[in-house]
């Protein structure tokens, strides 16, 4: 219609990064909550075409939103955990968060309608530069993602120093 809705108002509380499921009838966003002697607590949220919104998943991290699975089943998410960005599905009727990705860091997350399981990312680790790589939404491991192609031109496995840098970062993981 056109009509702006207020998804309501309320001190201390904004919203981010929002965005529309495929059908275009729900909008996901971040809830920013200022709290005092808390600092920010950060919530996924969904507000339906009549503005009323509730909180998808209460989840004690602070999450990045890249948007909905092509299906709008589920929103795709990355946060910080134990030192790695990994990619996470969170399930927009359970508010059930399921981690998809491994070590390392996903970014720039994106999906297609034309193919609806899977989900496109850039993916790197300490040892590996940015690549392009694409997994399977409905997958029941949480290991790296495939690469699509080498676009860096680097291969990890043919740096001299790769093998101690890995070495070194495993010792200093678990010696934590």
């Amino acid at each position: 219609s056109g009509a702006a809705r207020d998804g309501g108002r309320e001190a201390g509380v904004s919203f981010s990064s929002p965005h529309f499921a495929p059908d275009g009838r729900q909008v996901a966003a971040v809830q920013v909550r200022r709290a005092r002697g808390v600092g920010e607590v950060l919530r996924l949220w969904c507000f339906d075409d009549e503005g009323r919104g509730r909180c998808v998943a209460d989840w004690d991290t602070h999450p990045h939103l890249w948007g909905w699975t092509a299906r709008g089943d589920a929103l795709l998410a990355t946060a910080d955990h134990e030192g790695h960005t990994p990619l996470w599905r969170v399930e927009l009727g359970s508010g059930a968060v399921r981690r998809l990705s491994g070590e390392g860091t996903i970014d720039q997350v994106g999906v297609t309608p034309r193919l609806p399981g899977r989900v496109f990312m850039v993916a790197h680790r300490f040892t590996a530069p940015p690549e392009l790589a694409a997994l399977d939404l409905d997958r029941d491991d949480a290991t790296a993602p495939p690469e699509l192609a080498r676009l860096s031109g680097h291969d990890p496995a043919g740096w001299p120093a790769s093998a101690g840098i890995t070495r070194a970062a495993r010792r200093s993981s678990t010696s934590l």
